[in-house]
């Protein structure tokens, strides 16, 4: 694969992650790719998560207005990949070449 290719495949998530058990079954979202980034959200259940992934060599900072009708006026949420606490302001960042997998809270 070439050094500029980032590969994008379904991340699965751990067992004990609350979205593990309905995620393949939840609605699907998505948002049209901006400068190398893309954005989707999967909602069932209460539950709703944020995939956000950033294919360029340097961090993006997304504007959370954008996603305003998935956000629902929630302004936190707990990366599942991390488990670090994620507060939305009006801009997320996304690390170069990586993505965010956020379970809104």
């Amino acid at each position: 694969m070439p050094a500029n290719v980032v590969p994008i495949w379904p991340i699965a998530p751990r067992a004990n992650s609350p979205p593990a058990a309905w995620i393949g079954r939840a609605a699907l979202r998505q948002f049209v790719p901006e400068d190398n980034t893309y954005v989707y959200f999967r909602k069932d259940d209460g539950h709703t998560v944020m995939c956000a992934y950033n294919l360029s060599d340097q961090p993006a900072r997304l504007l959370t207005s954008r996603f305003a009708e998935c956000l629902l006026g929630k302004n936190s949420g707990i990366d599942v990949l991390t488990g670090e606490h994620v507060k939305f302001g009006e801009v997320l960042e996304i690390p170069a070449r990586s993505c965010r997998v956020i379970e809104l809270r």
